[in-house]
């Protein structure tokens, strides 16, 4: 599985509730000139522009609550460029940990 993770086409975060980025792939990576070491650093706010640090906390208790959805928002690049993206969003919780 971890494999499949690792080197899917599209980009895939895992993020916790404080917004950190704890798992970010290859191809994530890729699309926004950060090292996965970088990324692992970073926080939502600093890539997705949508939603700021002050933003967050209602937005974790909203996927909460709904559990899945779909949303469009954009990424900043390291070089500091914005692309669209669409984003599914999927709320899971694993051995008491929320992501």
């Amino acid at each position: 599985m971890v494999y499949s993770l690792e080197h899917a086409a599209d980009s895939i975060f895992w993020i916790d509730k404080q917004a950190r980025i704890i798992f970010a792939n290859t191809t994530a990576a890729e699309k926004l000139g950060y090292s996965k070491e970088e990324l692992l650093h970073l926080h939502v706010h600093d890539v997705d522009p949508n939603f700021p640090q002050e933003r967050w906390s209602a937005h974790w208790e909203e996927i909460r609550a709904i559990q899945k959805t779909t949303i469009e928002s954009f990424h900043t690049c390291k070089s500091g460029k914005l692309f669209p993206v669409e984003i599914v969003i999927n709320y899971t919780e694993i051995e008491g940990k929320e992501y």
